[in-house]
């Protein structure tokens, strides 16, 4: 009893600690503030739609609700797919704002909406002209709620709250954050702006907001029109949340889904920064979006109500709106600001600005204001060395030299690039192709009098193009012609040029951006050489001729060629033969046609023709099995002949069916392709059709996981496996899209046998053909962290490592690897002892503990070498409940068996002999010398009244001569056993103490009186 009495006193003291920091540390609290919401779960699937008219339509529309009074609400997607030309309308059945969303904003919105005001919205799926594959599907919705807000540390300096609104169009709202974000005036061109807030505002999933409106009664937030809502480009951003002083968020924002405008735009101002510091006492002001529980300037009682809200005051309109204040620079130290004006939670992130010359000089990010006179909030000085780092990596560009018409770079008849349009603006005039197409880049080029093809159809390319051209000048545009697709996205426009300058502009369809090569053929014959090749696509391409062309080294080593015209060919996969061909009948003399390997300066022949097609066997024709990469083809004449002609390229898979298949094997496997493949048979899922085969001996007994989510793939594909033989083909499973950040990308997971082989066929939905990589992995059981067995208190196993992999993180000891995982809950709050050290134990093992989940994994704690030699032996500090993840693996990936032993406590218990007794009478003392173990005690050779006796003070004392009393007798039981539950409360950790028996009048032992006493043990609790 008393040392449980003894173990509260501490847990008070020790909490009370706790609470004494926290209450000492309040004042630097950050200051964002979340608005009120709660998730409402929903089941909306649109199901796959298609348009086959040659104009958009609404294909499907569904009204999504949640609660009445619910005061807003943001839909979060779990799986889109919008084909090109198609978009989701979401409109507010409160006040008829709509926001519109393409594919490429389902990924810019970290698949969400923007936010709308009321409880219900009606999304519509309206297709492009003659798309095929068209869904949606939600799973969940953020629903607002009218609820107080959670008081938060005294923000308010002084006795009243002296905010008022404003409305400065530079600053913003960040939700669902709770924070402010303004726009500032970098980069110094272009109208795309960067923006700062607080470094603990930082988090994926946030929107931007400006002109927000007043909030209704109660504090219940309002939200402005989506064209007002941008959507923050996290990836892009740098952070820092570091505290007071070195707090600050450097983003850039996705241009408006539904108006594609730009912050910059939409608002037309920015913020410019300070180059310095201004001295003590000079007058500030902030701008920001924090808590007000008031409809008032200068209402008083610091946070209460200023900062909270009370249920039904009918108060609260200026909640979480903007306001502003101003206050005395207080002090600037190192990189931090204090200053004295007002704020609340919500405050955090907003500009801090000079009064007097209007530069902003600072970011606020920590409360610390209070009635106490010389209090102040805190903030990040402007000039701080990091946040401008970040300002300068984030903000770079601002606009390419050809982001204007008048910076036009100069191009020729070859293959151009490769360039990008990133950061680049929207010029004038409006494209007349495509949808919204903007950030352009613009080219010069000198032509001769004839038919050019202009074209971004590389593998380089991989956003969505358009293109244009123009004769005239840049001040009189006259527009040639334009196109958006051509060959799948990207854009080529044949037309027919005046001897001159000409000027070409490149965007991306509804703004978007990426790399591109800008390919020109010329009728000049700039291809009258291998370094002016002309691309060829799979199909027919021309016509061409060779009129004036000459001829070329090397020599031909087929039908005396001469007078050659070069082109250019990617193979972008392994597993292709392609026909390069003259055959068409567009050909008016006999051809000879070659294909090679390598560069212009160092070509290898892989194959010469001279006869083999067309209407009289004068033209040519070569297959050839080529690596990935560039092929140049030349096509001349048979001993000089001229004349037109058109190249054919015909590739065909070399595994079109199961009895070809490839071998494949664990990791990326590829790039192959499905162009020219036919439908083996009848697919289950997707559609699936134009398909490939591979096989695959399994390296594990566990689950085969195939996928084509990798950056190479460009088409929807579908997956299934097999086991058998192609004659005799049993599927595992099959599957079309795997949604998320794949999209239509294929995951397919099915259970496998070491050594036994499998069959895989790669298709495309609905016939869809193009590139993808094949990615393959056998995940022994227990091989990845989310396939965690769970184990418990005790000895687990025993387990093996032999088909194991390595798994991430990287491991911070021991050079671990080929690792194995388990789930452990804690029972108890206190150290718990990790351990391989048993004889099952087989190779040299690593240990490795963490806690926040498979997503988010932190480390405890690592051990190599920490019990019997090569074993491993790890102490971390548990909490009762809380599920923690246990990795085990090989030292330098060494492989083999183990058990996985786990006890509360410090592994440091004992149980020894501690001295000698009398008589015959016996003791043995087992189990568990731990908190939360288990400790027996019994007596053997028992003649008389049996006792057990247990003592603090461990010590061999004589007694009358013959026996010792090995410890005082703090505690005596009768009975010959005794069982001992030690609570699993880390303050017994050391606890020692002495077990002894006793046979009362029994013979042998002491004479006066009868007794026998036993041999003592000494038993440390660890």
């Amino acid at each position: 009893m008393p040392l449980v009495s003894g173990s509260h006193e501490r847990l008070s003291f020790s909490l009370l600690a706790v609470i004494a920091a926290t209450i000492s540390s309040a004042p630097l609290d950050a200051q964002q503030s979340a608005p009120p919401s709660h998730w409402e779960h929903v089941q909306v699937r649109s199901g796959v739609h298609q348009n086959p008219t040659p104009v958009e339509g609404v294909v499907w529309r569904h009204l999504v609700t949640t609660p009445a009074g619910t005061p807003w609400l943001r839909l979060y997607y779990s799986n889109v797919f919008l084909d090109k030309g198609s978009y989701l309308r979401i409109v507010s059945l409160l006040d008829g704002d709509f926001m519109t969303q393409r594919q490429e904003h389902i990924a810019q919105w970290d698949s969400s909406s923007c936010f709308f005001n009321g409880n219900a919205v009606m999304i519509e799926l309206v297709a492009g002209p003659n798309t095929q594959k068209n869904f949606v599907e939600i799973d969940k919705v953020m629903a607002g709620d009218i609820n107080p807000v959670t008081p938060l540390p005294e923000t308010i300096c002084g006795t009243t709250d002296d905010r008022s609104p404003s409305s400065d169009a530079r600053t913003g709202r960040i939700d669902p954050i709770g924070c402010t974000g303004w726009i500032i005036d970098m980069p110094g061109s272009g109208l795309d702006k960067c923006h700062l807030s607080a470094g603990h505002c930082r988090a994926t999933g946030q929107v931007l907001e400006f002109a927000v409106p007043a909030s209704g009664a109660n504090c219940a937030l309002a939200h402005p029109p989506a064209a007002k809502q941008f959507a923050i480009n996290t990836a892009t951003s740098q952070f820092v949340n570091g505290g007071v002083g070195n707090d600050y968020w450097v983003f850039r924002c996705f241009a408006n889904s539904t108006t594609g405008r730009t912050t910059f735009e939409e608002q037309g101002a920015a913020w410019q920064l300070s180059p310095v510091i201004p001295a003590a006492t000079t007058l500030l002001r902030n701008f920001g979006y924090g808590l007000d529980g008031t409809n008032v300037t200068g209402a008083g009682g610091g946070n209460t109500p200023n900062c909270f809200c009370t249920p039904g005051n009918g108060t609260g309109t200026r909640n979480q709106t903007q306001q502003s204040h101003t206050g005395p620079l207080n002090s600037a130290t190192g990189t931090a600001l204090n200053y004295g004006f007002d704020t609340c939670g919500g405050n955090s992130g907003g500009p801090v600005q000079d009064a007097a010359s209007g530069l902003a000089i600072g970011i606020h990010t920590h409360a610390g204001c209070n009635a106490t006179p010389g209090t102040g909030n805190n903030g990040t000085q402007i000039t701080h060395a990091g946040l401008q780092a970040a300002i300068a990596a984030v903000c770079a560009g601002g606009g390419h030299a050809n982001d204007e018409c008048a910076g036009a770079v100069t191009v020729t008849a070859t293959t151009n690039g490769p360039f990008d349009n990133r950061n680049a603006s929207f010029s004038a005039p409006v494209f007349p192709c495509g949808f919204n197409v903007g950030n352009d880049c613009w080219f010069r080029l000198s032509t001769c009098a004839g038919t050019y093809t202009i074209s971004t159809c590389t593998t380089t390319r991989n956003f969505d193009t358009a293109i244009e051209v123009f004769s005239g000048s840049c001040g009189a545009l006259t527009s040639v012609g334009c196109n958006d697709d051509a060959c799948s996205l990207g854009s080529s426009l044949t037309v027919t040029l005046t001897a001159g300058t000409h000027l070409i502009r490149v965007g991306g369809y509804n703004g978007q951006a990426g790399d591109f090569d800008l390919v020109i053929s010329s009728p000049c014959h700039g291809n009258d050489d291998c370094t002016g090749a002309l691309p060829l696509a799979n199909g027919v391409n021309g016509p061409f001729d060779n009129n004036t062309a000459s001829t070329s080294l090397p020599a031909w080593p087929c039908g005396g060629g001469g007078n050659d015209c070069w082109f250019s060919y990617v193979v972008p996969c392994s597993n292709l033969n392609v026909t390069f061909a003259t055959c068409e009948t567009v050909a008016t003399y006999d051809t000879t046609i070659e294909v090679f390997s390598g560069s212009c300066g160092n070509l290898t022949s892989l194959a010469c023709n001279d006869d083999a097609c067309g209407p009289t066997f004068r033209q040519s024709s070569v297959t050839v099995s080529p690596p990935v990469g560039t092929l140049f083809v030349r096509v001349g004449g048979f001993f000089g002949a001229r004349g037109a002609f058109n190249v054919t390229v015909t590739p065909v898979p070399t595994d079109d069916e199961c009895s070809s298949a490839i071998t494949v094997n664990n990791g990326t496997n590829g790039p192959f392709c499905n162009l020219g493949a036919t439908t083996s048979s009848p697919w289950p899922c997707g559609a699936g059709g134009n398909d490939v085969w591979f096989t695959y001996v399994a390296t594990c007994t566990g689950e085969l996981v195939a996928t084509t989510c990798t950056a190479a793939r460009t088409f929807d594909t579908t997956l299934q496996i097999f086991d058998g033989s192609c004659t005799g083909l049993n599927s595992l499973g099959c599957n079309d899209d795997t949604g998320g950040g794949c999209g239509l990308g294929s995951t397919l997971r099915v259970p496998v046998q070491v050594g036994q082989t499998y069959f895989i066929r790669m298709g495309g939905f609905g016939s869809a053909q193009g590139v993808s990589e094949l990615v393959l992995d056998c995940i022994h059981p227990t091989d990845e962290c989310d396939r965690a067995a769970a184990v418990v208190d005790g000895v687990n196993g025993p387990f093996s490592t032999q088909f194991a992999t390595t798994s991430a993180p990287g491991w911070p000891c021991g050079a671990g690897g080929n690792d194995c995982w388990f789930a452990y809950t804690a029972s108890c709050t206190a150290p718990h002892t990790f351990t391989t050290c048993t004889p099952t134990r087989s190779f040299d093992t690593v240990i490795e503990v963490f806690d926040g989940g498979c997503p988010a994994l932190n480390s405890l704690g690592c051990n190599d070498d920490g019990c019997d030699g090569l074993g491993s032996r790890l102490v971390v500090n548990l909490t009762s409940g809380t599920t923690y993840q246990i990795r085990v693996g090989g030292f330098g990936g060494a492989r083999g068996s183990f058990d996985l032993t786990i006890e509360a406590g410090t592994g440091t218990g004992s149980i020894t002999r501690n001295g000698p007794g009398c008589g015959s009478t016996t003791i043995a003392v087992t189990g568990q010398p731990r908190i939360g173990g288990v400790i027996n005690i019994a007596l053997s050779g028992v003649v008389g009244a049996p006792f057990i006796g247990l003592g603090f003070a461990v010590a061999n004392t004589p007694f009358c001569g013959v026996c010792t009393f090995g410890h005082e007798w703090a505690f005596a039981n009768f009975g010959a056993t005794q069982t001992i539950v030690w609570p699993c409360n880390p303050l017994f950790i050391g606890t020692t103490f002495g077990a002894q028996g006793a046979d009362l009048l029994a013979p042998g032992g002491c004479p006066a009186p009868q007794l026998r006493l036993t041999d003592t043990f000494r038993i440390v609790i660890g």
